[in-house]
């Protein structure tokens, strides 16, 4: 961490890529802001507020585990343009593969602000990914 209190935004998205990894959203719960945003592609509408989003990602999350046998998720930590930008920024890569070999990808991308996660924008992959190097 960068001092006693304060996370950066790319360990943010170290344990939010570590909740995809173990579909697990207890670490995450303290990092969302209560007014936090989701977006996403697939979502019709935005979700607002910390307990919609945390009650729509378990739900994924539970439908993941399931499907653990048919199903694998995976989540790395990249750095990518935002559609809104031509800097660099922190996301996170999912990945999803299927038993019969189809694989998925989506693009995470989150915005902080006071140590909280106050927006995360899900959409797909069109973008050029490189490795995050420490």
């Amino acid at each position: 961490m960068t001092n006693k209190e304060h996370k950066t935004e790319i360990e943010i998205l170290e344990i939010y890529a570590k909740c995809w990894n173990t579909l697990n959203s207890n670490k995450l719960s303290s990092l969302l802001d209560e007014k936090v945003e989701y977006n996403s592609q697939w979502v019709i509408e935005s979700l607002n507020g910390k307990q919609a989003f945390l009650d729509y990602f378990n739900g994924k999350l539970n439908s993941l585990r399931k499907a653990k046998l048919e199903t694998q998720v995976s989540a790395a930590l990249k750095m990518s343009q935002k559609w809104t930008s031509h800097m660099l920024k922190p996301c996170l890569v999912i990945t999803q593969r299927n038993k019969n070999g189809d694989q998925n990808q989506l693009t995470l991308f989150i915005e902080v602000q006071d140590d909280k996660i106050t927006r995360i924008d899900l959409c797909d992959v069109d973008f050029m990914f490189f490795d995050y190097k420490y």
